[in-house]
């Protein structure tokens, strides 16, 4: 098992305030479920203000070829995604992303596609999209909780479910598409640490739903991105979360009653637990000026543990599903802020994953 719950590593390059932000997205329509869902006219003020401030969009495979190398994240730079393949995309991306010359990657669940399930995009749609600057990659076979086990299932068992499926949809994708990239977005953004042994077995990097921008110390086997539907996406909250930076943060370690956690995954009933996060020596961040959030229950208060480290525990109850941990910090550039993210999951009483 593992010791650590995320031991970021990476080489480290000039300067921690190179970062680039993942953008992620699932429906661009009014007649969505909100909670997924940003509305068009929103979206394009979103594309609009990324044009305004300069920033170059890159695909996200040189993103992750860029830091799977070592090599310099180039300043300013943006990525962006959409998860499951949903039809209201195409307008959206046809409108505000080809006219700009933008690339842009799909994520798909292949077995949806291939069932042709209304409100997701077919093949001959998603192979249009290919052409005019898309990249399609790996959803899961069918947008499963990739982290969960089956009743009686063995650890072994599991992973060896998980691998057939990382490995089943990626070969579907290729056959339908030609393109590799073996870049995974985790079905709600879940993961486990054993999952990215698995991951890194097989060359692939994968990108999760706790937000933060990505920089030289990000783990490739689970690269933050930036959600937005629902409550988040405003202008205000898209103007903040575009511009901030990658926190230098070398490790984290959660602990529940004086002890190590082996997994940010907790049974039914688990309090928060405390995190304990660690930054890089030179990072610049003064630890007493960082603030942490707890999902649903605002600011906590942060701990100052030594010069470069600190920690936080949530003052309320863990809700079941998925939460995190957000510490954000100033920095010395303008309307730019270092922000981190810790997820943490509560499974259900009766053991299961909550959608």
């Amino acid at each position: 098992m593992l010791r650590l719950l995320m031991i970021i590593t990476g080489l480290l390059l000039s300067t921690a305030a190179k970062s680039a932000v993942i953008l992620q997205y699932h429906h661009v329509s009014d007649d969505t479920p909100a909670s997924t869902s940003i509305s068009p006219d929103l979206f394009a003020q979103h594309m609009a203000y990324v044009e305004e401030l300069g920033y170059q969009v890159v695909p996200l495979s040189e993103l992750v070829a860029n830091l799977r190398n070592g090599e310099a994240i180039p300043d300013d730079v943006v990525a962006i995604t959409f998860d499951d393949g949903y039809s209201d995309n195409m307008a959206a991306i046809k409108a505000e992303i080809v006219p700009r010359g933008w690339p842009f990657t799909i994520f798909v669940p292949p077995l949806l596609i291939d069932q042709r399930i209304r409100g997701y995009m077919s093949w001959n749609e998603l192979n249009e999209l290919k052409t005019l600057g898309g990249e399609l990659s790996n959803h899961s076979w069918e947008h499963n909780h990739l982290a969960a086990k089956l009743p009686g299932e063995s650890d072994e068992a599991w992973l060896a479910r998980f691998r057939e499926d990382l490995l089943k949809a990626e070969a579907r994708i290729e056959a339908m598409t030609g393109e590799s990239h073996r870049i995974l977005a985790y079905p709600y953004g879940e993961f486990s640490p054993e999952m990215l042994e698995v991951l890194a077995e097989e060359g692939f990097a994968a990108v999760g739903q706790q937000s933060g921008a990505v920089g030289a110390l990000s783990d490739l086997g689970h690269l933050p991105r930036f959600p937005f539907g629902g409550p988040y996406g405003t202008v205000e909250d898209f103007h903040t979360k575009v511009r901030t930076l990658a926190m230098p943060v070398e490790s984290v370690v959660l602990t529940s009653a004086d002890e190590t956690l082996v997994s940010h995954i907790l049974d039914y009933g688990s309090p928060w637990p405390q995190a304990h996060i660690t930054l890089q020596d030179d990072s610049g961040i003064r630890v007493t000026g960082i603030n942490c959030f707890a999902s649903g229950l605002g600011a906590q208060t942060v701990v100052a543990e030594g010069e470069n480290s600190f920690s936080v525990v949530a003052d309320g109850a863990l809700q079941k599903g998925r939460s995190r941990y957000n510490c954000t910090a100033g920095s010395n550039q303008r309307h730019r802020f270092y922000w981190f993210s810790v997820p943490v999951v509560q499974l259900d009483q009766d053991g299961n994953w909550v959608d």
